[in-house]
């Protein structure tokens, strides 16, 4: 194997793992944004509702009563929710997989580009993987914060391996769907219909 083979098959393996990686803070930046909306979407219109039955029908109406009841209910939840998300940090946590997400595809697309077509000198090849290595790395160290999971991390490399029409290491299978099986690589997490 010549050194820009060797170079290239590296630019791959790369591109896999920032594939993975974007797919994987992609699919938690989707779910914190959906339970984040829900708790605005419930703050808002629970008031407005209350507020414009009352309007409409007055304040002694039964409907507002009834209305009044299940809104303290939901209400009560909904507060719940949000110091939830507060103490969890919610939308920390959306910002930082939001940024994975696009960082790790601008990667993803770089190495796959260089694995594609490298540079004709080795060492300008050498040096563009360098940098984009150095970049990796530091995304890396952040993307570790994001504590991914086991189960996560398979989920991406099914994604991956079904990007780049790879075959898995472990089954040997190339991925065309994003439903688990019972691979220890590249399956046995919660499937997901993409």
């Amino acid at each position: 194997m010549s050194d820009i083979s060797i170079l290239r098959s590296m630019s791959w393996d790369q591109a896999l793992h920032c594939f993975a990686t974007a797919y994987v803070a992609g699919q938690r930046a989707r779910s914190l944004e959906r339970k984040l909306r829900f708790l605005e979407f419930t703050g808002i219109a629970m008031p407005l509702l209350v507020g414009a039955t009352a309007a409409a029908f007055g304040l002694q109406s039964k409907a507002v009563v009834a209305l009044l009841a299940v809104a303290s209910i939901v209400g009560i939840g909904q507060l719940l929710g949000s110091l939830w998300a507060l103490i969890s940090r919610w939308q920390d946590s959306f910002a930082a997989a939001r940024e994975s997400q696009v960082t790790n595809g601008r990667l993803f697309e770089q190495y796959r580009r260089l694995g594609r077509n490298p540079p004709a000198a080795i060492h300008d090849a050498e040096v563009q993987l360098d940098l984009l290595d150095s970049e990796n790395n530091y995304q890396a160290a952040i993307d570790a914060r994001m504590a991914i999971t086991d189960e996560e991390k398979r989920m991406g490399m099914r994604a991956a391996l079904r990007e780049l029409q790879r075959g898995c290491a472990s089954c040997k299978k190339v991925p065309s769907d994003m439903m688990a099986t019972q691979c220890g690589v590249c399956g046995n997490f919660k499937s997901r219909r993409i």
